[in-house]
């Protein structure tokens, strides 16, 4: 039930970590159809964090709508274990977003995961910033924010011609 609500629980993907990886089987060492047949004993941290979408759940995210003419914000992050982002327009969030990584994601580096949940957001919000010409990216890590920057694009110079 609580995956219906995720883009209303901030963070949702790194609170829920616990309890999808029993998901992957026993440590993703058994088949989808094998682990669907065997009993699931949940851990302490599982119960953790299934206490506490629950409570995520009862409060109330109010939840604003998008106005098309304002600029919008997205606000991204990467951890070891999730990628999450926040579109908001005026400090007002309009849409949360996260998910797990995966085995292969969680070996990338820093910079790579900083630029997945980027590229990632951008792909899933794409119905709400298409067309839009106002867009700013915020994201806490230095070096991608240098490297996208742009202080760092070349400057192009116009050739004149002698004839």
């Amino acid at each position: 039930m609580t995956g219906y609500y995720r883009k209303f629980v901030q963070g949702y993907a790194g609170i829920a970590k616990p309890l999808t990886i029993h998901l992957r089987g026993d440590n993703g060492q058994v088949g989808k159809n094998k682990s669907a047949k065997t009993k699931i004993k949940l851990d302490e941290a599982a119960i953790e964090a299934f206490n506490k979408l629950k409570n995520c759940l009862k409060e109330q995210v109010e939840l604003f709508q998008p106005n098309f003419d304002k600029p919008f914000e997205l606000t991204t992050d990467a951890s070891n274990i999730a990628i999450g982002a926040v579109l908001s327009q005026t400090k007002k969030p309009i849409f949360f977003l996260s998910r797990t990584l995966s085995k292969t994601e969680e070996n990338y580096s820093t910079n790579e995961k900083e630029l997945l949940a980027i590229i990632w957001a951008l792909q899933k919000l794409r119905n709400y910033i298409y067309g839009t010409t106002d867009l700013t990216i915020y994201t806490d890590h230095q070096s991608l924010t240098h490297a996208i920057s742009e202080k760092t694009q070349p400057k192009t110079k116009t050739l004149e011609s002698n004839y």
